[in-house]
């Protein structure tokens, strides 16, 4: 994961996220505005503590995490749930529990990253299918020695 760490990934494409938002609760102005904005992530790691920034116009968010420990997130939507969050190989796997329990499984590679989601509800095992992916490709780099917009 080392390799993937400081790289800022920008959202280019996404499949069924409305569907996703309304499955755990969002409402429909927070929808809309979330299906205008293309946010940009960043994993970053100092000393085994974890930060996930999602920067976009319409909101921003950090989560800070310990690999396997439980923490508070609230999310971008507002909702307030627990969450822990384990690395396997080069994905991100992000269980949220709340009243709508959600999985978020981020795989990195050099070129971007994509994030399926899965969403437990009304007691359903195992989860649904994935309802949401979305496709964050690295920001270029357009001239050497530049870091990342």
């Amino acid at each position: 994961m080392e390799a993937f760490l400081g790289k800022k990934y920008k959202l280019a494409a996404s499949e069924n996220f409305d569907e996703y938002m309304k499955a755990v609760g969002v409402g429909l102005m927070t929808r809309k505005m979330g299906n205008t904005v293309s946010p940009v992530i960043e994993l970053t790691e100092s000393g085994g503590e974890y930060t996930l920034k999602t920067t976009s116009t319409f909101k921003s968010s950090v989560l800070t995490f310990k690999i396997g420990e439980e923490c508070e997130e609230e999310t971008a939507d507002g909702r307030k749930v627990k969450c822990t969050c384990t690395i396997d190989g080069n994905k991100l796997i992000q269980v949220q529990k709340g009243d709508k329990d959600s999985t978020i499984i981020r795989e990195f590679t050099p070129e971007q990253v994509t994030a399926p989601s899965k969403i437990k509800t009304m007691g359903l095992h195992p989860p649904a299918p994935v309802l949401e992916t979305l496709h964050y490709p690295i920001i270029p780099r357009y001239r050497t020695g530049l870091t990342p917009a």
